[in-house]
């Protein structure tokens, strides 16, 4: 039993009667107790289902966040837009893991590549390579360039793994088990691009641009296709029209934005049924030899689109022993991001075959836009595709990925790439958090605080607090929010009983941290409502007093982690990223007004000023993490904020504590002629490497010097030995007596002779012969020149 559970005991329980907006859920997970307050949802999802999944006999167990990326076909190098895609799902997996406890719910985010197909094996062939050298090759790319993003992926699939490959035939096996899968014929238009049929209406009549012969293409891609007919497996995806359909309509938000919702109802509504008509699930082995068997029928391979979407299930472990297996690991998934043009396939086909093998459905689906140049579709044979590799070599990966959350984060239309504005919006990053940090910890400013302000201890730092002490925001929309939003005092008897709830949750905490070797601080004594409250520093206790720090910016503070979540819950990422820095902007404001620096500002002004600004920008890392993860880390360190203290619970007003002291410098966003933090610590890492190696080598040397003297007694008390080296044991070649124009570049060590015998001396003797005779000349000539002179 854990130090927290063994602290909630019958002494403690009775502290917490609260009101249920605010009580916390304490489950059991793994025979620990875990803390899941409601205020913190994880990402809204339209279906929603009880996370607690408990049997008769069993332990409550806790369904894992789980979430995905698009499988990447890895015919190509990886382009800005795998980048997108990967970067969007990696900030919902982050804020899943701060949102709540990492003990009380899993995040499980998996990304990979889809290697199998007729595009793979045609461009395998095109480069005489075998495809699965070719696969493994540019898989590495897909992986590489999700850790030069900081991606915290759980899980890189690749479709074309054993374990896939098992988990893929096994799903066959069920899905045929189900009744929808028969042999027929099947004939239509192919795209070999898209890899999938089209009826007559979904084609029309085109030009070939290059040869100018007249064929057919897709209306929906713009792909060329051709007439094929062949004999294959079909699954009857006409009979699931209607079942997703009322699944749609009756959760009008499982696909977002609202503009692609729409467009799968138009074609669930249709009553064409040439739109929707059964779906070919295998190819015939003699045109697609790339991919996994049909089970107990080698003349078929199963649809490349079948096995890429079951990467799904296998990347979490499918098959699955039962249902609590499978919620147990994290199925049905709560999030998927895809591109806009992968929307059927993952709208229509995967829930279509998650209903014949009566599973549930994905909760919800995330499509965005595409990224454009100019205003135009990137082309390799435009040559306008951006590098990602290249992008965040040149700008680094926090300026990237912030504006990529920043510009690209609302999803309803495409967005044009544009150097200048990354630039741009970089600049605004390192205006709004970097500058503002350097300039709350100027000396110009320090020097004209009180001593025993600045001299404060990190464990007598400042806390602020408030009537109320750090209590957890209600859920967005609820009433209890709304009346949190307009309660402007703080005060009143319902302030004062979230006081005492507070400080009972902190003094069990504490507790718990105190055993585990975390430092703790005092709790503070309720003060009055609004006034900020300083640990014993008489000097600069201003109760009583009117808060100089603007309401505006205090309230607003206040507000951030409620519509931080709120918009992320709702897949508004470009909205979040705005809160946040309309939170900066003011606080960059209030610096500006009341001067810190400038002589007749008061000490108790700056105090003011420093401790709400530190509170800030405490609060801002904490809620900039998922998306400049490693800027706000370096924010938090700089600001000794202990490593448990940077959850979403800690996001407000008075969580956490504001050290007082000098803070570490640290350029959060350099220039191109600075040093970012992590290159500087991996120069001062390189140097203690280099002095380690050094040493090393050192020792050895001694070591050897030792061995050889044991091998070559008789040579101790030759003279040209002992000249050969010194006494610390480093070697000395015959050349180190020379003159340095008549050295040689390259010295023998010392190791390259110990394994030798006497007569490894010869060569150096008779150097020493050559460089004594060449001496002797040079003093001969030396002399005549004095004797001229």
């Amino acid at each position: 039993m854990s130090s927290a559970t063994r602290y909630l005991s019958a002494s403690y329980k009775h502290r917490l009667r609260v009101p249920s907006a605010f009580s916390w859920q304490w489950r059991r997970f793994n025979s620990s107790v875990v803390e899941v307050p409601p205020h913190l949802d994880l990402p809204s999802t339209p279906v929603q289902e009880n996370l607690h999944v408990s049997h008769p006999g069993q332990r409550i167990r806790i369904k894992p966040y789980y979430i995905t990326t698009p499988i990447f076909y890895p015919n190509s190098v990886p382009h800005i837009g795998h980048l997108y895609s990967i970067v969007i799902a990696d900030i919902f997996a982050r804020h899943a893991r701060i949102s709540v406890p990492a003990s009380s719910r899993l995040v499980n985010f998996i990304t990979g590549t889809d290697e199998h197909g007729l595009k793979i094996q045609k461009a395998a062939q095109k480069r005489r390579t075998e495809p699965q050298e070719f696969c493994d090759r540019l898989s590495q790319a897909f992986s590489h360039l999700a850790e030069q993003a900081a991606i915290t992926h759980t899980n890189f699939v690749r479709t074309s793994s054993e374990e896939h490959r098992r988990g893929v035939q096994i799903l066959w096996t069920n899905l045929v088990k189900s009744g929808y899968v028969y042999l027929g014929e099947h004939s239509g238009w192919y795209s070999v691009s898209d890899e999938c049929f089209y009826t007559d209406s979904q084609v029309r009549d085109a030009v070939n641009c290059k040869t100018g012969a007249k064929c057919k293409v897709s209306i929906e891609t713009g792909n060329a296709v051709e007439w094929t007919k062949e004999e294959n497996y079909k699954f009857a995806l006409s009979k699931f029209r209607v079942p997703l359909l009322e699944h749609f309509r009756a959760h009008p938000k499982a696909i977002y934005p609202p503009k692609q919702h729409k467009e799968i109802m138009d074609i669930l509504e249709s009553d064409d049924s040439t739109i929707l008509p059964d779906l070919s699930i295998s190819r015939p082995s003699w045109r697609l030899k790339w991919g996994i068997p049909v089970p107990e029928d080698s003349s078929q391979i199963i649809y490349v689109w079948l096995d890429a979407l079951s990467s799904y299930l296998t990347g979490i472990g499918y098959p699955w022993l039962d249902t609590a297996d499978m919620t147990t690991n994290g199925w049905p998934v709560d999030l998927q991001i895809i591109g806009k043009d992968i929307l059927k396939f993952h709208a229509i086909y995967f829930p279509a075959f998650l209903m014949a093998l009566g599973m549930p459905l994905p909760r919800a689906l995330l499509s965005h836009a595409h990224w454009t140049v100019n205003k135009a579709k990137m082309s390799k044979s435009v040559g306008n595709v951006v590098d990602p590799f290249a992008v965040l070599k040149e700008h680094g990966v926090d300026a990237v990925r912030w504006y990529l959350a920043r510009t690209g984060g609302y999803f309803k239309s495409d967005v044009d790439w544009n150097d200048d504005q990354v630039l741009k919006s970089t600049e605004e990053l390192r205006s709004l958090l970097g500058n503002t940090l350097l300039r709350l910890q100027s000396e110009k400013v320090l020097d004209r605080l009180p001593p025993a302000f600045r001299q404060v201890p990190l464990h007598r730092g400042i806390l602020l607090t408030r009537g109320n002490g750090p209590s957890p925001l209600p859920e967005p929309g609820s009433q209890e929010y709304d009346d949190r939003m307009q309660d402007r005092v703080y005060g009143g008897e319902a302030s004062s009983l979230r006081v005492q709830i507070d400080y009972a949750q902190e003094f069990i905490n504490q507790r718990a941290r105190a055993e585990e070797g975390t430092p703790t601080f005092d709790l503070p004594p309720t003060r009055t409502p609004g006034v900020l409250w300083y640990s014993e520093l008489p000097e600069a206790n201003l109760d009583g007093e009117a808060l100089i720090v603007s309401s505006e910016l205090r309230e607003s503070l206040d507000r951030l982690r409620g519509k931080v979540s709120f918009h992320l819950q709702r897949f508004e990422v470009g909205e979040a990223t705005q809160s946040i820095a309309d939170v900066l902007s003011l606080l960059n404001k209030e610096i500006t007004r009341i001067q810190p620096w400038a002589p007749e500002t008061q000490p108790r002004e700056i105090i003011h000023l420093l401790t709400w600004g530190r509170e800030t920008l405490r609060i801002c890392g904490i809620l900039l993490q998922p998306f400049i993860p490693h800027a706000s880390r370096a924010l938090l360190d700089a600001m000794h904020t202990h490593p448990r203290t940077r959850t979403y619970g800690y996001a407000c007003i008075g969580a956490g504590r504001v050290r007082s002291g000098p803070l570490e410098k640290r350029i959060l966003f350099p220039n191109k002629t600075q040093k970012t933090w992590q290159q500087v610590e991996a120069d001062h890492k390189y140097d203690e490497n280099r002095r380690k190696r050094i040493q090393m080598e050192r020792k050895q040397n001694q070591l050897a010097y030792k061995r050889l003297h044991a091998r070559l007694p008789d040579l101790r008390r030759n003279k040209l030995y002992r000249r050969l080296f010194d006494p610390f044991g480093s070697p000395k070649a015959p050349n180190d007596f020379a003159p340095r124009r008549l050295r040689k570049r390259r010295r023998t060590p010392l190791t390259a002779v110990t394994s030798l015998d006497p007569k490894s001396l010869v060569p150096w003797t008779e150097d020493r012969k050559r460089y004594l005779t060449q001496r002797n000349l040079l003093k001969k000539e030396r002399q005549k020149k004095r004797e001229a002179l």
